[in-house]
């Protein structure tokens, strides 16, 4: 169901990018590609919260739903937002608990692949994401009010999004799938754990796999051909060698002449 993201879209609209970009003394290039990117991850951290515990994501989204000030106010309530973070229990505060919440120890490795791929600080992307979990969540308690979804309505409702979120991220950051949730392990995945299948696949590419056995199969191709040459050319060092014929012992008669006549002293050795 796209209606949730649709209602969504208007409240991070493109003039948003350069006050952020403004007040974190970021580029608004930067910062509009690290909305862009914060987007489809923060609504798959709805997702992973609301699996892990519909009832306490439940209580989370109908709260923020007050403490949204940019579903009321736009830009303007945004920005306040933004401003307002060092408040105790500030909407800042609820996007924070759901990035922890939601990606726990993986939560760092997220923000600085979004940091790499948006080039901003990942200070500046962490409190993005932080901005972003805070209006999604008060966005979810609203939408959740007037369609009179429950709990497992809304768990419902927010994998329907899956398939969504995951066409909503950027190519470069399609790696991260299986870390946010979106996509299912591989074999590899599973054996490496997912931080460290992350950092080795934004280290040597998300294609590393597939290359790395097209070459060890061209590396096995090429050294049977090799050896089939070296045969080939050189018949005579592999034909198998005839067996060595014992060492020949001359047998016959010695004479040895003694003094004073011929006799015959030693035979047959």
């Amino acid at each position: 169901m796209s209606v949730f993201l649709d209602n969504v879209r208007p409240i991070f609209p493109p003039v948003l990018s350069g006050h952020l970009a403004a007040r974190m003394g970021e580029s608004v290039k930067g910062m509009n590609r690290a909305l862009q990117a914060a987007i489809p991850v923060m609504v798959s951290g709805l997702i992973a919260n609301a699996t892990t515990d519909k009832a306490q994501a439940f209580a989370l989204c109908q709260q923020m739903q007050r403490s949204s000030y940019a579903l009321h106010a736009g830009v303007t309530g945004t920005l306040a937002m933004l401003g307002d973070k060092a408040a105790p229990n500030s909407a800042m505060a609820g996007g924070s608990h759901l990035l922890k919440a939601a990606f726990g120890s993986s939560a760092q490795e997220i923000i600085c692949a979004l940091s790499n791929h948006a080039q901003v600080r990942p200070q500046a992307m962490r409190e993005v994401l932080e901005l972003v979990g805070a209006t999604l969540l008060g966005a979810l308690g609203q939408y959740a009010s007037r369609q009179e979804l429950d709990a497992d309505g809304l768990v419902g409702m927010l994998m329907s999004l899956r398939g969504k979120a995951y066409a909503m991220l950027p190519s470069e950051l399609k790696n991260l799938s299986v870390v946010l949730g979106l996509r299912s392990k591989s074999r590899w995945e599973v054996k490496l754990g997912p931080v460290t299948y992350l950092v080795a696949r934004q280290t040597i590419g998300p294609h590393f796999w597939a290359r790395w056995y097209i070459t060890a199969s061209l590396i096995l191709i090429m050294a049977g051909v090799g050896v089939a040459a070296f045969k080939t050319f050189h018949p005579a060092s592999t034909a198998q060698l005839p067996a060595q014929a014992a060492p020949h012992r001359p047998t016959g008669t010695m004479t040895i002449v003694a003094k004073g006549g011929r006799a015959p002293l030693l035979t047959g050795f």
